[in-house]
């Protein structure tokens, strides 16, 4: 059914409001009283009674505008019951309301509070990643800062000496770590880490590291694509791959690492599916277009064991 305003059923709060105005008018409607149509004393004689009808007139038979009595409100109770019966029922609807949105206030508060510090910077870093269009090169940065953090001799010789160096401000030990960090690909990496620095959350930097990548490659945004070529691939050669590979796998994104193998004569070997996808290891799905596989192939087909 199409929409339209008048066909939007209105909450409950608003139908609480629609149904204590009911009440209101019926309250209202009961203190009226309902005049006696045609009413007129009996008392007087029937000759002087059709006379003043056939006259039309509304007056007493003396000259004197004739009483109409009312007659006896009998609906009055009955709407003033009902219109108690309804603020009841618009009362309970609106505390009923009330509930309902301070549990669910309740529950949003419960859920931002769960919400680590390390998620919110993630998600903070993610989407200053976006806006600037710089995914894929903040995503390689954090891959390689990642493999930094997992190199214990980097960690001891390295970032140890800008850690223990208590004399350097927040500001100076984020560009000593911007440093070893170097080559960074994108600029969104080096600010980020400069802003946790202004915030004192330099220190959870490495969590906030191993967190987004994680869940990068949990969501399947992101596929790592190998590709093996026996020459460097050209720019174009880069990009026609990118998007083919994006098609096939539905991913938002493709991130392309590109290795050199001679042995593979000419073409290349496109690898990805990986079970570790950071270490580009064990690639599940492989499509070999080489030169190589051709040769093998037609040696195979003649009997010829290469």
């Amino acid at each position: 059914m199409p929409y339209h305003p008048l066909t939007v059923i209105p909450d409950s709060m608003e139908r609480s409001t629609t149904v204590m105005l009911l009440a209101a008018v019926l309250y209202a409607c009961s203190l009226l009283e309902t005049p006696m149509a045609f009413s007129l004393p009996t008392s007087e004689p029937q000759s002087r009674l059709h006379s003043a009808v056939l006259r039309g007139t509304a007056h007493g038979l003396d000259g004197l505008p004739a009483e109409r009595p009312s007659m006896p409100n009998a609906w009055g109770s009955t709407l003033r019951s009902a219109a108690a019966v309804l603020s009841i029922i618009a009362a309970a609807g609106a505390v009923s309301k009330a509930r309902v949105m301070k549990s669910r206030s309740s529950a949003t508060v419960k859920m931002q509070v769960a919400r680590s510090p390390v998620e919110i910077y993630s998600n903070a870093l993610m989407d200053g990643a976006t806006k600037q269009r710089k995914t894929i090169m903040v995503v390689k940065d954090l891959m390689n800062i990642k493999k930094l953090y997992a190199d214990g001799n980097w960690i001891e010789q390295k970032l140890a000496e800008v850690t223990n160096a208590h004399w350097l401000t927040d500001i100076q030990a984020a560009d000593e770590m911007c440093t070893l960090f170097a080559p960074l690909e994108s600029t969104v990496a080096p600010k980020f880490v400069t802003y946790l620095a202004k915030k004192k959350r330099l220190n959870i930097f490495k969590e906030i590291v191993l967190f987004t990548v994680k869940k990068i490659y949990d969501s399947q945004s992101i596929v790592p694509v190998v590709v093996r070529s026996a020459t460097a691939l050209s720019d174009e050669q880069k990009a026609s791959i990118k998007e083919k590979m994006q098609q096939r796998t539905g991913a938002s994104d493709v991130k392309l690492v590109t290795r050199i193998t001679p042995d593979l004569l000419a073409g290349f070997v496109v690898e990805f599916g990986f079970q570790d996808p950071e270490a580009l290891e064990v690639a599940t799905e492989v499509i070999d277009c080489s030169l190589k596989n051709l040769l093998d192939k037609a040696a195979i087909n003649k009997g010829v064991v290469a």
